[in-house]
C-alpha cells in the first residue's frame, strides 16, 4: 500500500514515489478516509513546501494538484489505484470523510452522480486507457 499524499517531502526516495516502486502488487492511494482531501492538505501548505511536488508533477499551481496526483497514480505500476470521490472533484476539507478520535460529523459527505463533469469523466477514461486500466474497445473485441 503506498499513499501519494506522503510523498512528497521533497526526499527523491521516498518508498510513496512512483519511480520508487519496484513492484506491481500493491494499491496506490491519494489517501484514505482518515486523510484530509488532496486539495484541502496541500492547500494549505506554502509555497516554499510545495516546490519539490510542482517539480515532481509539472505543474504551477495548487489548484493543478488533485488532477496531477490522479494522473501519477494511474500512470504508476500499482495493479490497483484508488482515489477518494472528494479527490477526483478536487474537493477541499469541508467534504472530508473522517476526522479521527471524533464523534457526530464522520461518514457525514455524500456524492451525487451530477457533481462529476462531463470532462472530469472524459480525463478518467482518457487515463483509464492512456495507462492501460481500461482496455480499449479494440482490446475488448480481441
Amino acid at each position: 500500500m503506498k499513499i501519494l499524499l506522503f510523498a512528497f517531502d521533497g526526499n527523491t526516495a521516498h518508498e510513496y514515489l512512483p519511480h520508487n516502486y519496484k513492484d506491481s502488487r500493491m494499491v496506490v492511494y491519494g489517501g484514505t478516509h482518515d486523510n484530509e482531501t488532496l486539495a484541502g492538505y496541500f492547500g494549505d501548505k506554502k509555497e516554499e513546501e510545495l516546490k519539490f511536488l510542482y517539480e515532481y508533477l509539472g505543474i504551477r499551481t495548487k489548484a493543478e494538484i488533485p488532477n496531477a496526483i490522479i494522473r501519477l497514480g494511474y500512470a504508476s505500476i500499482a495493479d490497483v489505484v484508488i482515489f477518494q470521490m472528494q479527490d477526483i472533484l478536487g474537493l477541499g476539507n469541508e467534504t472530508r470523510m473522517n476526522f479521527p478520535a471524533t464523534i457526530g460529523k464522520n461518514w457525514k459527505w455524500r456524492y451525487h452522480p451530477a457533481m462529476l463533469s462531463k470532462d472530469q469523466k472524459r480525463r478518467l477514461k482518457k487515463w483509464a486507457v492512456l495507462y492501460r486500466r481500461r482496455k480499449t474497445k479494440k482490446e475488448k473485441k480481441a
